[in-house]
């Protein structure tokens, strides 16, 4: 290996670190542990399983607005599906959906984090592009919240 390899890869990494708009990603998984371990996801699961359980398919549009809450305040993909699957599946499964539309519907939700704003991929392809952050999550704002009430219309 070469010293001016190993110097490039140091100024590489410091220049990233150095970088403000980054500062952002630790806190989005910040805020889906938050979420998760002071139960208020729980709470939200529960209030609006009552709210919307009268409607035919009222659970599955909660786990549908659940996403997209969960999908605007973390911006991971990740935590969104696996926070949805946590709460979402046992509850449909306990009311009889088929197990099918209750994993599409935790799927189909939990990837609308990339493109509800904050999103983390906004932020990095807002650094990568070198273009406005607020931009991109103005671009994203409506198709976002589009792809969540077509995925909210299904039932």
């Amino acid at each position: 290996m070469d010293w001016s390899f190993a110097s490039i890869s140091v100024e590489r990494i410091y220049g990233t670190m150095e970088n403000w708009v980054m500062v952002a990603l630790p806190m989005f998984v910040l805020m889906g542990l938050l979420l998760d371990r002071s139960g208020i996801a729980r709470d939200l699961m529960t209030g609006f399983s009552r709210l919307l359980g009268g409607l035919r398919g009222g659970l599955a549009i909660a786990v549908t607005v659940i996403g997209l809450l969960l999908a605007a305040t973390t911006g991971i993909i990740g935590a969104s599906v696996v926070l949805l699957a946590l709460l979402g599946m046992p509850a449909m499964l306990r009311q009889g959906y088929d197990p099918a539309l209750a994993s599409g519907t935790v799927c189909a939700v939990g990837t609308l984090g990339i493109l509800i704003p904050p999103s983390i991929m906004l932020v990095l392809m807002a650094d990568r592009m070198a273009m406005s952050v607020g931009d991109l999550f103005l671009g994203a704002v409506i198709p976002g919240f589009m792809l969540g009430d077509s995925t909210s219309c299904i039932w």
